[in-house]
């Protein structure tokens, strides 16, 4: 995800971004918001802020929903979950929970965490110039790991 929203301070509201695996194949596609929120002193929401940089050395919210994701493989849909680290905390992952079901290829989470950062400069420039990078796992099935049994099973 582009980070870009950020420093224009414009919302991202129910934003498809494709599922790329490790081979670089498109395995679905996930649905997320991302809003940057700043309170005036009396605790009221800015509505007219037109550049990240104005908001510099002070704390802003962002909220990150994350809705859903929809053309899982039906081989890895069981306990799909995604998780993303933020911006501003170094090592510390977020997620989602586990999707409920087996074989679920359109999981839901409305998942939803706001996050305040006080933006520096060498916070500016992380904005600008890399993104945040949510990951969607999910595993195989009972039966898929069953039929992964049987092909491995030597015949005597």
């Amino acid at each position: 995800v582009f980070l870009y929203c950020l420093t224009a301070m414009l919302p991202m509201r129910k934003e498809h971004s494709p599922i790329i695996d490790n081979k670089g194949e498109n395995k679905g596609s996930l649905v997320y918001s991302i809003e940057p929120i700043v309170y005036d002193e009396n605790g009221e929401a800015l509505q007219m802020v037109y550049s990240i940089d104005e908001m510099l050395g002070r704390c802003i919210k962002v909220e990150v929903l994350i809705h859903y994701a929809k053309g899982i493989p039906e081989k890895w849909s069981t306990n799909v979950y995604t998780e993303y680290k933020w911006i501003d905390i170094d090592g510390r992952t977020f997620k989602t929970e586990y999707s409920s079901d087996t074989k679920n290829k359109t999981p839901m989470w409305e998942y939803r965490r706001v996050h305040d950062i006080t933006i520096s400069k060498e916070l500016l420039g992380h904005i600008k110039e890399s993104v945040l990078v949510m990951s969607v796992y999910g595993k195989l099935s009972p039966e898929e790991i069953e039929n992964l049994n049987q092909e491995f099973t030597l015949d005597k």
